[in-house]
């Protein structure tokens, strides 16, 4: 089965995991990539090809930084993530990868407790499932991390994604296309610096070849292991490697000569420093850096027009502001004029006059100061681009938050209309209701049985429109941010029980085993006891709506951590694939009822319950199998004294 590494035990257990067929596709898709290595970036490309093997909507690899950072090496929807750092503590799935060394899965993120600080921001962006696993490239720990598409990622997904992290190890254990990297360590040579230094992706200095010690004051061999970004620091509010790294994206030119900049180094003095990319499989960044001071200064090795000024008097000029003195008329009559905002005017004896932004510094030991000048036709040009921009982006936010209040308007409107219709139709129903029990019960001796029969579905529905209006006023109440709510220490085990003991009759008539499993030490939680208990009545309700004859329904209750979570668990028909969060809109129903069962019932009771709990501090989450049932968990605070006991 195994072809391409068949000496390789792993590579076996891999195979048989995810099957020939599978195995096959996977090393087509690597063996893509090895071949081609001459692309730009091959990681990308095989992390955009991975949707074709598992559908996915975001896929990509990150490697961790100093300071509780992360570096995104590989997108498959990103071209270039060279100045792209997160922060660890907004992704747990990737601290517990790095952590534990081992995968992660979260089949539903509302269910999973360690994504439980950021489930409702995985929420709001429809992210129902994800996985991570770590892999090595090269000497690089990193984590693959992928984002379903369509569907929920299960252990199908997270071996075939192992798989794949794996065969990624062995591409880069092969890394090294030695005639690109000759090619580029040859540029760098010929600028003639005093050092090059290679930069692995994760910001680790990797190998430097020349003096260092004359630039930073450290060798090679202190400096090999370290972070890139402690030599190249910078006064910038911003994150110090990300700003080396930034200066990668800015001058990114893969023809011709290696980019180029200035740069100022730890101790203030200024560097020159050329920077390019190695174009292998596992992307590395050369540094060539140039001590730019006292005698080894030459006003060439600057990217701009550059003058040194005693006075009026131009006492030096490298070959651009050469070519911009022949420009702009004869070089020996040119003067400079201050103008405003920090520009100058060249101008020659011939007239001609061009418009500059000046940067200016004194040089050290002299009476005199090295200008650059910048042409100030594109910076305005710029500059007015970026001030468009920025009116766009203002004009467009303005029409967003025009666009929610808009919307907010209709909720409160939708909110008040659904409180108002409730209101007037509780009234009308509850003496109707009232006529039909009179009816039942006074008047039923001189009815025929039709018509009993008549009076009792009359009665049945009126009961339901009342049930219907009822839920109608608090969604109302819950939208508005109205329902009154009093937060005290609340037991649950009685109230459990008592919902059971409602819920017996309806259980013992379809036929199922209802039973509760909550022990009796269970920790008192912080929550409103009767809206606690209509969320416990409208799970329950549902369990035994939807698990046919012979199912059975049971409770359970236990600790974890500093919250109480009880469970509802049923063998019934579960809950279909993609629909574990559509149930909780208003009126969404489940697939379809157990064989003989009516739909009774508002569609209002699972949104309802969510928003009780939302409104107590709680969670409700559920985790289903179409066939086999459907587990709902109830999240609810421990009472801050409530003694430690259960499982913690």
């Amino acid at each position: 089965m195994v072809s391409r590494h068949p000496s390789c035990p792993a590579c076996r257990r891999h195979a048989e995991a995810v099957g020939e067929a599978s195995w096959q596709v996977l090393e087509a898709w690597i063996g893509e990539a090895v071949a081609g290595r001459a692309t730009e970036s091959p990681l990308h490309a095989l992390l955009h090809r991975f949707h074709e093997i598992i559908p996915t909507r975001r896929a990509s690899l990150v490697t961790p930084m100093p300071g509780g950072r992360l570096r995104v090496v590989a997108s498959s929807d990103l071209r270039f993530t060279g100045d792209l750092l997160l922060s660890l503590d907004r992704y747990p799935e990737l601290a517990a990868v790095l952590e534990t060394g081992g995968p992660f899965l979260a089949e539903d993120v509302l269910s999973s407790e360690a994504l439980a600080p950021v489930a409702p921001s995985l929420e709001r962006l429809g992210i129902d499932s994800l996985l991570a696993v770590p892999l090595t490239l090269g000497t690089v720990p990193m984590v693959f991390r992928l984002l379903p598409a369509g569907r929920r990622y299960g252990s199908a997904e997270l071996r075939m994604v192992e798989a794949a992290a794996h065969l990624l190890e062995h591409a880069s254990a092969g890394d090294g296309p030695r005639g690109a990297r000759e090619g580029a360590w040859r540029r760098l040579a010929a600028a003639l610096c005093d050092c090059v230094i290679e930069v692995l992706p994760n910001g680790q200095i990797a190998s430097i070849v020349g003096d260092p010690a004359r630039v930073f004051g450290h060798s090679a061999t202190q400096l090999v292991g370290t972070q890139a970004e402690e030599l190249f620091g910078t006064n910038h509010a911003e994150t110090p490697g990300q700003h080396l790294f930034r200066l990668l994206d800015v001058l990114r030119n893969p023809e011709g000569e290696p980019p180029a900049t200035t740069f100022r180094g730890p101790d203030g003095m200024p560097l020159r420093l050329f920077m390019s990319e190695i174009p292998s499989f596992l992307p590395r960044l050369l540094i060539a850096v140039r001590l730019l001071n006292g005698p080894d200064l030459k006003l060439d090795d600057i990217p701009a027009p550059a003058f040194v000024l005693q006075g009026d008097d131009i006492l030096a000029a490298n070959r651009r502001a050469d070519r911009l003195l022949r420009a702009t008329g004869e070089p020996p009559a040119v003067e400079l004029y201050p103008g405003k905002s920090g520009t100058v005017t060249l101008r020659g004896e011939s007239g001609g006059s061009r418009e500059f932004r000046v940067l200016s510094r004194p040089l050290s030991g002299r009476r005199s100061r090295l200008v650059l000048l910048i042409d100030a036709k594109p910076w305005t040009e710029a500059t007015q681009r970026v001030s468009a921009l920025r009116a766009a982006l203002a004009r467009h936010m303005a029409a967003l938050e025009e666009a929610r209040r808009h919307i907010e308007d209709l909720e409160v409107l939708k909110s008040r209309f659904l409180a108002s219709s409730a209101h007037e139709l509780k009234t009308p129903l509850t003496v109707l209701q009232s006529y039909l029990e009179i009816l039942s019960t006074d008047l039923s001796e001189g009815l025929s049985d039709e018509q009993r029969s008549f009076l009792d579905i009359a009665y049945r529905n009126v009961l339901r429109l009342r049930r219907l209006v009822l839920d109608l006023t608090d969604l109302a109440a819950l939208e508005g941010g109205q329902i009154p709510v009093q937060m005290d220490r609340v037991a649950l085990e009685p109230i459990l029980q008592s919902v059971l003991e409602d819920m017996s009759p309806l259980a013992l008539d379809a036929g199922l085993d209802l039973q509760m499993d909550v022990p009796g030490d269970l920790p008192d939680v912080r929550a409103d006891a009767s809206r606690v208990e209509q969320v416990f009545h409208n799970l329950v309700d549902n369990a035994v709506k939807y698990t046919p004859t012979g199912g059975a329904v049971t409770v359970t209750g236990k600790r974890s951590g500093d919250s109480v979570v009880v469970e509802i668990h049923d063998t019934g028909i579960g809950i279909p694939p993609g629909q574990e969060t559509a149930i909780f809109e208003p009126f969404v129903r489940s697939g379809s009822l157990p064989a003989g069962a009516r739909p009774e019932g508002s569609g209002l009771g699972l949104t309802i319950s969510r928003r009780i709990m939302s409104a107590l501090g709680g969670r409700l989450t559920v985790t289903s199998t179409p066939g086999k049932g459907s587990t709902f968990r109830v999240h609810l605070p421990i009472w801050p004294d409530a003694e430690s006991t259960g499982d913690a």
